[in-house]
């Protein structure tokens, strides 16, 4: 029995090369999810705690927004900064909860530019307690995956 033409020890080398290529990019691949979710674990209570610290800050100086919108500009950057260090830890990159943190992030850095509104302030509330909430089950969701 006479093998194919095709079937050369440099085709099949090849073929091999590029399989083995394709598993170190899976095991890459791995490797860093197992990094995010161990960084996640370690990481996330510190940072939900200072989500929910700046929600509470954020909230008092909208009950007088007026008197209090410096302040309240002043707290952005650091809600801005928390945010970023969150992003990469809570899911791929197209991961529901990471798009999420994104766009707060975005929403965030897009009102530090302006001048504060009430309205535009009671929407960065709103988002960043739906952002915290969702992040905070997603957290105790996770604690009970073996």
């Amino acid at each position: 029995m006479e093998l194919p033409s095709w079937l050369t020890l440099s085709n099949a080398a090849d073929a091999l090369s590029l399989v083995s290529f394709l598993l170190t990019g899976l095991v890459y691949w791995n490797v860093k999810e197992i990094r995010r979710g161990v960084l996640y674990k370690a990481r996330a209570p510190q940072l939900l705690e200072a989500l929910t610290h700046h929600r509470s800050t954020l909230n008092t100086y909208l009950t007088n927004f007026g008197a209090s919108a410096v302040d309240y500009k002043r707290q952005l950057p650091a809600l801005e900064s928390i945010l970023l260090a969150i992003e990469d830890k809570v899911g791929w990159r197209w991961s529901k909860n990471r798009r999420a943190v994104y766009k707060m992030r975005l929403l965030v850095a897009r009102h530090r530019e302006r001048a504060p509104i009430q309205a535009e302030a009671e929407s960065i509330y709103n988002q960043l307690t739906y952002l915290v909430e969702t992040l905070e089950q997603d957290r105790r969701d996770r604690e009970w995956q073996v």
